[in-house]
């Protein structure tokens, strides 16, 4: 194997590395809830965008995003409580 088949082969990792990082950027759905944007990426990491980006959990199923703002808000919920409970 030559130098040039190296940096060939270097090449194509490198370019299969940039499409997935691009994938896994890639918004696969969007909602939006009382004024916040949630997005749910090609990782399957759900978002929050604006000027306060937060990363609400996994989705395993893009198409169940209203069901992950849900549980997401609920455990929101849960922790506030439990702040306001306990201190």
């Amino acid at each position: 194997m030559d130098y040039a088949e190296i940096d060939f082969m270097e090449d194509v990792e490198m370019q299969r590395q940039a499409a997935a990082e691009h994938r896994a950027k890639t918004v696969v759905a969007r909602s939006e809830r009382d004024g916040t944007t949630y997005e749910v990426r090609g990782s399957g990491e759900m978002w929050t965008t604006g000027p306060e980006v937060f990363l609400c959990g996994h989705v395993a199923d893009p198409a169940n995003i209203e069901r992950a703002i849900d549980a997401h808000l609920e455990e929101l919920a849960a922790l506030v409580a439990d702040f306001e409970r306990w201190g």
